[in-house]
């Protein structure tokens, strides 16, 4: 396999730059940080420094998703400016929530303006409020429209695109949009009583309505959420209740991709039960936080559940082998649905399950990752002080640790990448093929020894541009650099 290598200066980090300002843009093109010039301070955006400041509020800095706009809050003359692409707002006493539409072409932040709170988008304020709640202001999937909540006296209410809402004793979980943006829910506080409002309608009041419901479904056609009645919970879709448990997992209720169908797990005394589609399953004596889960196409569902001291993976309703154990990850389906991995534990040891065959045992084994056309599957593992990536059951060639980013694969499914540590150094490992090493690829500020690990998270660090390009941010003393490969 050859690789075509070009290496662009994103600059250098000089001896006063703030590690925790350090961002890169979600597209993984583009670096910025704060540094001090003297008694000020400068945003560096791939290099250049920008305009010099009292201060840089720290946490503030944000990309576009699609990394082509950076805004960030500075202190001028005691007061504080937005600052987007170079191009300073109006001052305010403070500003928090910054933020960008999805889209990245539009701009919103809470501010605060003689003593009272307003909401900003664009440069267009919205009329002061005692409070803003809950800031950043929340933009719909769109980007059309915009929502917060806000306090006036006593009373709490939700402003929908400039348009106020009806007033209540508090606000709960919300406001949030329904992913074709023409919906808008969220739970209030009506005297004693909880209830959740959905399109200015007031559904049934409850004792309490459960954090981070209500939620729709992907179709935006179905609306559920978790409520209380006295000691028990319930769950609520399409303003049917089901039956009262003790406890309802977070997360509840699930829709499925095509938003036919639902799932919860539910404590029942010294029980728990998957409900699907409003039918309770077996009991067991706990079920795994993160589930159950549906299949791409919504005809599978699975979930981990334990028995007495054993474990088990649950799919479609027939129980896998036992386990001391499930890794956190829980079952992974992929993308065509005809394939589901999980990691178990056996006696202290790990290993990849994949359509119920256990694959080699290691010390560690992480949340696996299929391609996109379900074919291949991928980990990182660890034996002892080596790590290794296990791709389709072949192992890589050892490594002294993995970066706390889980494996990738190319559009195609045909290469896989991950960033691999050795000597102190890192590199992209491309089919088992290691390249230019570097100081930093995973954590550019991070400047603590390597460890050998190969733990993942889901963000990973290499991105697939297409079948054969991928890129990625790199570190090699103080110059940062975007590294583009070709394969061939």
């Amino acid at each position: 396999m050859g690789i075509r290598r070009q290496q662009q200066s994103l600059g250098r980090l000089d001896a006063t730059y703030l590690p925790a300002t350090l961002t890169v843009s979600p597209d993984r093109r583009r670096v910025a940080y704060a540094t001090r010039r003297g008694y000020s301070w400068s945003l560096v955006v791939d290099g250049i420094p920008g305009m010099e400041y009292e201060e840089i509020d720290s946490g503030s800095i944000v990309f576009s998703l699609d990394g082509l706009h950076i805004a960030f809050v500075a202190s001028i003359w005691n007061n504080w400016r937005v600052v987007s692409d170079g191009t300073e707002g109006r001052p305010y006493e403070q500003i928090t929530g910054l933020c960008f539409s999805p889209s990245g072409t539009s701009i919103a932040h809470v501010a605060q303006l003689e003593g009272r709170w307003l909401v900003v988008r664009d440069g267009t304020e919205s009329k002061p409020y005692d409070e803003v709640l809950d800031s950043p202001p929340v933009f719909s999937p769109d980007s059309e429209r915009l929502a917060y909540g806000i306090q006036v006296r006593e009373r709490c209410l939700v402003v929908l695109d400039g348009r106020e809402g009806k007033p209540y004793r508090g606000l709960g979980y919300g406001p949030v949009f329904s992913p074709d943006s023409r919906r808008l829910a969220y739970s209030v506080w009506s005297g004693e009583k909880m209830l959740v409002v959905a399109d200015d309608r007031e559904r049934k009041s409850f004792d309490g309505v459960a954090d981070r419901t209500p939620l729709f479904s992907p179709d935006s056609h179905r609306l559920g959420f978790v409520a209380q009645q006295g000691d028990k919970w319930l769950v609520v879709v399409d303003g049917v209740e089901t039956r009262e448990y003790d406890a309802i997992g977070e997360g509840s209720p699930r829709f499925s991709p095509d938003s036919a169908r639902w799932a919860y797990r539910a404590v029942d005394g010294d029980n728990s039960i998957v409900i699907v589609d409003g039918v309770p399953g077996r009991r067991y004596d706990a079920v795994m936080t993160g589930g159950p889960r549906f299949s791409p196409d919504s005809l599978r569902v699975a979930y981990a559940a334990r028995r007495a001291q054993k474990w088990l993976l649950v799919l479609d309703d027939v129980e896998s082998g036992e386990s001391d154990g499930i890794g956190e990850g829980g079952p992974v389906f992929s993308p065509d649905s005809k394939h589901c991995a999980w990691v178990a534990a056996r006696a202290g040891r790990w290993a990849l399950t994949v359509d119920g065959q256990p694959g080699k045992e290691y010390d560690e084994v992480h949340t696996p990752v299929f391609s996109s056309d379900g074919r291949h599957v991928a980990c990182a593992t660890r034996e002892g002080i080596r790590c290794f990536v296990v791709v389709d059951g072949v192992e890589s060639r050892p490594f002294e640790g993995l970066a706390d980013s889980p494996p990738v694969f190319s559009r195609d499914g045909r290469h896989w990448a991950c960033v691999a540590r050795a000597g102190g150094k890192e590199a992209l490992v491309v089919d088992g093929h290691a390249g230019e090493f570097y100081d930093r690829i995973s954590d550019l500020s991070d400047e603590s020894p390597v460890k050998p690990a190969a733990r993942a998270s889901d963000d990973p660090v290499v991105v697939f541009d297409g079948d054969n390009n991928l890129h990625y941010i790199a570190r090699r003393g103080s110059e940062i650099c975007l590294v583009e490969e070709r394969l061939s």
